[in-house]
């Protein structure tokens, strides 16, 4: 995406430019890769729209629990797809090189684990699973098979969060010393009937932290990195159980404390100038703060506070298109030097909006993730490096306890 400037160009930590906008599909130069869709909600449909940006990338089977369901989908949307009746039959289909996991998120590991053992790469949405055991099961699965996992955390390829890891790394902000992030939607306005959509219900996954947490926590370990002795406290409203209520949460916040890091794996120029909170030549660690919500509609940024500015990802920051650094001067008060650098999404082909658009702000964006994924694919990859199995992992074990 084109980097839109600001002012204080100069200040500017020297990285590699981001993509330019019309490059998604000539940066993903990759061989041909057909996809397996398994279920027809949003998600799916908003993942298969995205793929009208590579050229290189088809759909080859979609399946659903019903053939009827499964057959209108690949009519409206996948040129020449096989449809199928079952999610087994994608993951046997001999025609496919890759599935896309968009099932409710209970049957995320048994769907996962079939299409890898029919040798398969797999794509799980987000979250990959219920809990971080059954998470270790996929990726365990995918080792065995010698086939490429990725977490579906889409958040990670947007070029405007690339840009923010390059500037985290070279301590553009001194030592981060606070993640702040905020995530709520009026979902009984914008998404789903209340109690009975699914996104209220905690029995298929839904809830304000199972949805929208993981976009939270990623953002803190984009920060401070993964770390199994990072600590977690949190409160929050549930709801009742069935049939008045879905027994899900809400709306929580949590905050976790990560510690100091140890010498030598803290970035060069950020060590902490309270060595008593952490150990010499290291990090004085951080915390994160962070809520989300399915009551109300946040602004949703995502801020990372450092000992010399500021990073903010602009709403909505899942899926962000700009950021703001903001360098601080000498004295209170006099954080003045500030650059916004933005980072337009593609423009929608024709064809996608011939075919209803996308459901989702900035679905758009899942090209990235889709490119990167081929990426990986053609290397012989097993993880992508935008976001960890060790990452996603420890996202999983936050969520446990949140």
């Amino acid at each position: 995406a084109t980097q839109q400037h600001k002012s204080m160009d100069s200040e500017m930590p020297k990285s590699k430019r981001p993509r330019s906008e019309g490059d998604v599909a000539a940066d993903a130069d990759h061989p041909p890769l057909r996809w397996g869709i398994l279920a027809c909600g949003k998600a799916s449909h908003d993942f298969v729209q995205s793929l009208h940006l590579l050229p290189s990338q088809s759909v080859a089977a979609v399946g659903a629990r019903k053939h009827a369901d499964a057959q209108a989908f690949a009519t409206q949307y996948c040129d020449g797809a096989q449809a199928f009746g079952s999610y087994a039959e994608v993951a046997e289909c001999a025609a496919v090189d890759a599935v896309y996991v968009g099932t409710l998120h209970p049957w995320h590991r048994d769907h996962a684990i079939m299409a890898l053992e029919q040798g398969k790469h797999v794509l799980v949405e987000k979250p990959i699973a219920m809990n971080r055991a059954d998470a270790a099961a996929i990726y365990a699965a995918g080792a065995r098979a010698g086939r490429l996992v990725l977490e579906g955390m889409w958040t990670r390829f947007f070029p405007a969060v690339v840009k923010t890891r390059e500037l985290l790394a070279q301590s553009a902000i001194g030592h981060l010393a606070e993640v702040k992030g905020s995530f709520g939607v009026d979902a009984a306005s914008d998404i789903g009937t209340y109690p009975t959509d699914t996104v209220f219900q905690k029995a298929l996954g839904g809830g304000a932290v199972t949805l929208l947490g993981p976009y939270l926590i990623q953002a803190a370990l984009l920060g401070f990195g993964t770390c199994a002795s990072a600590r977690l406290a949190a409160s929050g409203l549930m709801d009742g159980a069935p049939p008045d209520g879905g027994s899900a949460e809400l709306a929580s916040a949590a905050t976790l404390r990560f510690p100091p890091a140890p010498t030598g794996e803290q970035a060069a120029g950020a060590a902490s100038v309270f060595p008593g909170l952490g150990h010499a030549g290291g990090g004085a660690g951080g915390l994160a703060v962070l809520s989300c919500s399915l009551l109300a509609e946040s602004a949703e940024e995502v801020c990372f506070v450092g000992t010399r500015g500021t990073i903010t990802l602009h709403p909505p920051a899942h899926c962000p298109t700009a950021l703001t650094l903001r360098l601080k001067g000498e004295g209170r008060g006099t954080a003045s030097r500030q650059t916004e650098l933005a980072f337009p999404l593609p423009a929608e082909p024709g064809v996608v909006t011939q075919r209803g658009g996308f459901v989702m702000p900035n679905s758009i964006g899942f090209a990235f993730e889709a490119a990167a994924f081929a990426r990986a694919v053609a290397a012989g990859r097993l993880e992508c490096a935008e976001w960890t199995h060790a990452e996603s992992l420890g996202c999983l074990e936050l969520l446990d306890e949140w």
